[in-house]
Order: structure tokens, then sequence, then C-alpha cells
């Protein structure tokens, strides 16, 4: 329990005063609603300008029936990057940024997980030296979207 109140206290911390995620924490997240559970995983959290990184987003079915997804756009998965304001979490990014915009149901066989993968780049219009929050979710189901914060630095700034 102390350990988690830790946890806690030092992500609030790192929340007010702008400081970089502690580098110990796994680059991993799990969230589950619904029988639908979705990881998102990076392998570190601190990044470059200009640098480029995959985004891991796995979805299980943990259920024994097939989950039908309806995507509203030919993406399987959205990937978005937040900053934040000090009252709230504003998008600064979302990617794909286009995708072809044809509706695609398709269905997660029960008790199977398919594994998507997206390679970013770290743009220069990213906000550095802020905590950012990157958030994955399967087109489509909103609901279970996991999240992990990221620090961006600029070598230009260094």
């Amino acid at each position: 329990m102390k350990k988690v109140l830790c946890f806690v206290a030092v992500v609030l911390v790192g929340l007010v005063s702008g400081c970089a995620p502690q580098a110990d924490l796994e680059p991993i997240n799990t969230v589950e609603h619904g029988g639908l559970s979705v990881q998102l995983e990076l392998a570190k959290r601190d990044f470059m300008i200009g640098e480029q990184f995959r985004v891991d987003v796995t979805a299980s079915n943990n259920t024994s029936e097939p989950m039908g997804i309806v995507a509203r756009s030919g993406a399987p998965v959205y990937v978005r990057i937040w900053r934040f304001t000090g009252m709230a979490w504003d998008e600064v990014k979302t990617y794909p940024e286009a995708s072809i915009m044809v509706m695609r149901p398709w269905t997660l066989p029960a008790g199977e997980d398919w594994k998507f993968s997206m390679l970013l780049t770290v743009e220069p219009d990213w906000p550095t030296g802020e905590v950012l929050k990157l958030t994955a979710e399967i087109n489509g189901r909103p609901e279970v979207s996991p999240a992990l914060t990221i620090q961006v630095s600029n070598p230009a700034n260094d």
C-alpha cells in the first residue's frame, strides 16, 4: 500500500511540476472494459524531437463469444498525444492523421489477441520539457483507452 501511495504522489507531483516521469516505471499499461482489454506498450518513455518509436497496441477478447467492433474508418487503432494545460488534458495530435473514411466492421474471435503496431516520429511541434500523455484505442471502442506519460526533449535547446 505504501508503494502505491508513493507512486501516486510521484505521478501527481510530476504532473503539477512538469518533471519527467520516473525512469523505473514500466512503459506498459492495460485497460479492460466489457471483456475487451487493450494494452499499450512502448520501448521507453523519454524521446527526442525527430526520433522514431514504435507503439504496440494489443486487443484481447476475454470473453467466450466473438466481439464485433464497428470501426468508423479504415484505421484499426488511434494513438493520441495530449498535454496538460492546468485544468485538463488537451489533444495535441492524433495518429494516423488520415485514413480511408469507410466503416470497417471486424470481429475479434473469443479468447484471441490481435496486435497492432504503429511507427511514430516525434514531430517538432510536439510540446517539449513537460509531461505528455500518449493514449491508444481500438477504433470503435474509445471507452477502452490505456495511457502512458512520456517526455519529449529538443536537442536544439540542450
